[in-house]
């Protein structure tokens, strides 16, 4: 079987959006494009899985969702697997989301928002909860590093320690939605911290 160059294109873009739950511009600007270019032809693709094509070219994001939740229920089976974070990392997600929210509001002299890991060490050792530091370090290397896989936030360059905040946090939390996580995980920490004394 021969395919044109549109039709690789359309494979390509299909099987990157399958394969991961979100597609991010600033580090795939090519197939970015295709996906913005073939979105009709995508759309068409998705509708056989009950699934749709979202992009958010603000934000400089693609994904795919479902279609609506009375279609999931019916089907019985969820689109893609659901990929849930540790305490940490779900805690380092607001804070990220808070510092990209700030650098938006101010940027200074930057031009992305930045963070770095003595930062998020900082930050997370408010939360700490376990006993003993080689605990501590494993967790937070774990939050670290699940979000690098997610592609949440990245390091700039290898071994710098200055990560940029990728807009996907903007999704997976909105901004009229930080102080209600900032609070459920405050709490959350606070009863951690009082059942492991």
């Amino acid at each position: 079987m021969e395919l044109n160059k549109q039709d690789l294109e359309l494979a390509g873009a299909l099987r990157r959006l399958l394969k991961n739950r979100f597609l991010l511009r600033s580090k795939n600007e090519k197939w970015f494009q295709v996906i913005v270019d073939l979105r009709s032809e995508i759309q068409k693709s998705l509708k056989s899985f009950a699934a749709e094509l979202e992009i958010n070219e603000t934000l400089g994001v693609a994904f795919v969702k479902e279609s609506s939740a009375e279609i999931e229920d019916a089907l019985e089976y969820q689109l893609g697997r659901k990929k849930n974070l540790s305490s940490m990392g779900s805690l380092l997600v607001f804070h990220l989301r808070s510092a990209r929210l700030k650098f938006f509001t101010d940027p200074g002299k930057l031009e992305a928002p930045l963070i770095t890991l003595s930062e998020i060490r900082e930050f997370l050792q408010n939360f700490n909860v376990a006993k003993i530091d080689s605990q501590f370090e494993r967790n937070f290397r774990r939050a670290v590093e699940e979000l690098c896989e997610f592609e949440i936030f990245f390091e700039t360059k290898s071994g710098s320690d200055i990560f940029e905040i990728s807009p996907l946090c903007d999704l997976l939390l909105p901004a009229d939605s930080i102080q209600f996580f900032g609070k459920k995980a405050q709490d959350y920490f606070n009863q951690e911290g009082s059942s492991n004394a």
